[in-house]
């Protein structure tokens, strides 16, 4: 049995640094910038920008899926990150990050009008 690796005290910095943003978010498309953006930096410490190249569509916020994220299939194909996603934390570090973006979002589609009129304003 391999040792479980933890990136939960790295992905806290990034969560509370991504909750910032994704409060501040005035639509759905900036709550979709702000999650792919933390994820990407989270991901480049996380593999040192050596082992990987993550690119910025890596991971992407989707509402619309069973853990609210989805992959680049090129990424999963990837041996490092492959081992790392299955013997580490790192599934779970980054659905938190979505879970974040996701009550936001439900909050914006509940209050759009709000958002609307800071728009126009």
């Amino acid at each position: 049995m391999k040792k479980q690796i933890s990136f939960s005290t790295i992905g806290n910095k990034y969560l509370h640094q991504m909750r910032d943003k994704i409060n501040n978010s005035e639509d759905k498309v900036d709550l979709g910038n702000h999650f792919s953006y933390t994820v990407t930096q989270f991901l480049n410490e996380v593999f040192d920008n050596d082992e990987v190249d993550i690119a910025s569509d890596a991971v992407i916020f989707d509402p619309n899926s069973q853990n609210y994220y989805t992959i680049n299939e090129d990424l999963k194909k990837i041996k490092i990150f492959k081992e790392t996603w299955e013997n580490s934390d790192l599934p779970n570090v980054i659905k938190k990050f979505a879970d974040s973006t996701y009550h936001r979002y439900i909050h914006l589609n509940k209050h759009a009008e709000k958002t609307q009129k800071k728009i126009r304003n």
